[in-house]
């Protein structure tokens, strides 16, 4: 930032300045991300046909109105499905996943997902049924699911951007 501001001014002390402004700037603090780590990334499988292992998770609630909704991203292609959802339970995830992730697409051998309430009920009963294998990431380790934490991650910023720019309006 000191050098984009050095090409038009200069003053005594300017770098100093500059940093402690980027050091106390609100905006700037709340847009950036924590960078701890709680785990090793895991080993990236040598299976490489698409559909093999898919992984799902929630986000929201974004917005006045509480939007939130299911992900469901194949970890091969990379392909993501972002459906709406009226609440977090477990009955609606479930049936969000079975209606948009198992009728549409073919049949995963495995689903990677988080220990959030919404996958504890319902969602384990479903994948057995269909003979999937559940891989449930844990808390110390929430890099497991590291592919649609990223997703996510990318578009919260967007839409914390979006935020930046219009909360004048």
């Amino acid at each position: 930032m000191a050098a984009t501001i050095g090409h038009s001014f200069h003053w005594t002390g300017m770098h100093a300045d500059v940093v402690k402004f980027c050091e106390n700037c609100l905006v700037c603090a709340k847009a950036k991300h924590p960078t701890k780590k709680y785990g090793k990334m895991p080993e990236k499988s040598t299976t490489v046909w698409p559909w093999f292992e898919i992984a799902i998770d929630s986000i929201g609630s974004y917005g006045d109105q509480g939007f939130c909704a299911l992900t469901i991203m194949d970890t091969t292609t990379r392909l993501l499905e972002v459906v709406p959802a009226l609440d977090g339970s477990s009955n609606e995830a479930a049936y969000l996943f079975d209606m948009h992730g198992l009728c549409r697409y073919p049949r995963p051998t495995q689903c990677i997902f988080d220990s959030g309430s919404e996958f504890k009920g319902e969602l384990p009963v479903l994948m057995e049924s269909y003979e999937i294998r559940g891989i449930r990431t844990t808390v110390r380790n929430p890099q497991t699911n590291s592919t649609i934490e990223r997703v996510h991650r990318v578009n919260g910023e967007k839409m914390w951007n979006h935020d930046l720019r219009t909360q004048d309006e």
